[in-house]
């Protein structure tokens, strides 16, 4: 059931012609009833409130890209498009200040609200959830997962919002998860740890919620949404050493490849383990490595602001930058190809380096992997952080005439 910029053929509410807030009777609750009395109009679908396998009556639920009026003093179940004021009992929860309906409220074009629980007055306390979903492009469950790099039983994972998964309990089973958000994500912990804010007095509060930037936290159940703020980083390189790359955030994990000096890789959040930052970099291929953050230089990426018209569909969470994938042959041949280097030019292993090619002698290459290499060339580039020699280096994606070229894998 879908309505397009609803024009309702009803006696408009006595509240939208300035008069008192109605009291409609069960029988009168029809969903004509409830876009009256809301003065909802815009695209949307509407139900009737369902909550486990229950029909709640007196209830629609409407969801899209909705304008109204809330035209109670008190709270309405729902979800906003834009930040706003907080629902005091919800002041701990991701996404407080877009969760329900303020009183009195009434949104514009840009601030409207894409899910609406309306009953025909606003209850005092929650009686149904919600779908709380963040825009109406669907996180899928496959990103999710990876995202959280969740590792578990095999059971079915409902879907619980536009952009919430729920990961079930199951009686002696638990999950893993690794959050690399700023945010608390909701959850239930098997091991006693960090208190989440306002679950101070809870008797359970060691045990609630997953813990900002964590590692693998063993959970009986999870709740999957997008990070409340998507933030990317830079990690460059800038000493004249390799950085290890590892596979998982500790000193003594594998190492499966080196940052090359001057390369750089974007990674999509980080997780604290003894009280340092890893970075989580995704390879070409689609797997995870880490990098330590005290090695590399470290520079968010901030979001561009993008306006969105209010009746269309909002961009999905940018997905993570992917680095340059770890060569493992670094042969003279593949050195050769990569970087187009003639035949004519001599090119010799670095003293000591199995995955190092140098050359000397002004010769044409071109740099096609994605991260800087050493090295000195003819005419002046962009200069890397850190550099004061435009001729320093040789940057991703440039060609021309070089002096000296050191090649590393990035």
């Amino acid at each position: 059931m879908i309505a397009t910029l609803v024009s309702m053929a009803l006696v408009p509410s006595t509240f939208a012609q300035g008069g008192p807030t109605p009291t409609l009777t069960p029988e009168a609750w029809t969903v004509e009833a409830a876009i009256a009395l809301y003065s909802i109009s815009g695209t949307y679908e509407f139900a009737e409130c369902e909550y486990e396998g229950a029909i709640e009556p007196e209830c629609w639920k409407f969801t899209g890209t909705i304008q109204m009026t809330n035209p109670h003093d008190q709270w309405v179940d729902g979800y906003r498009r834009c930040a706003g004021p907080i629902r005091p009992a919800y002041a701990a929860m991701q996404r407080a200040d877009r969760i329900s309906i303020p009183p009195n409220y009434e949104t514009t074009p840009q601030c409207f609200v894409e899910v609406l629980v309306a009953r025909p007055l606003a209850p005092k306390q929650q009686t149904s959830l919600e779908l709380r979903g963040e825009n109406e492009v669907q996180w899928t469950l496959e990103e999710a997962r990876e995202f959280y790099d969740l590792q578990g039983p095999d059971a079915e994972i409902k879907l619980h919002g536009l952009q919430s998964w729920e990961v079930p309990e199951i009686e002696g089973e638990s999950w893993l998860i690794t959050n690399v958000c700023s945010n608390w994500v909701d959850g239930y912990r098997t091991q006693p740890g960090e208190v989440r804010p306002d679950f101070s007095e809870h008797p359970e509060g060691e045990y609630i919620s997953i813990p900002p930037r964590s590692y693998r936290v063993e959970a009986m159940m999870i709740t999957l949404r997008p990070c409340d703020e998507v933030q990317s980083f830079t990690l460059r390189n800038l000493g004249d050493q390799p950085v290890n790359l590892r596979m998982e955030p500790s000193e003594n994990a594998t190492r499966v490849g080196g940052l090359a000096p001057g390369a750089q890789a974007t990674s999509d959040g980080f997780v604290v383990v003894d009280d340092k930052e890893w970075y989580r970099v995704y390879m070409a291929d689609g797997s995870t490595i880490w990098v330590a953050g005290w090695v590399v230089n470290v520079t968010p990426i901030e979001a561009t602001p993008t306006l969105v018209p209010a009746a269309s569909a909002p961009s999905a969470p940018a997905a993570p930058v992917p680095a340059a994938p770890v060569v493992t042959d670094w042969s003279e041949s593949t050195v050769r190809a990569l970087f187009g280097i003639p035949a004519e030019t001599m090119l010799t292993q670095c003293p000591g380096e199995n995955a190092c090619w140098q050359t000397t002698g002004p010769h044409s290459i071109t740099n096609s992997t994605q991260c800087w290499q050493g090295g000195y060339t003819i005419a002046e580039h962009e200069m890397m952080e850190g550099q004061s020699d435009a001729k320093t280096g040789i940057p991703p994606g440039w060609s021309g005439i070089a002096e000296v070229a050191v090649l590393r894998p990035c």
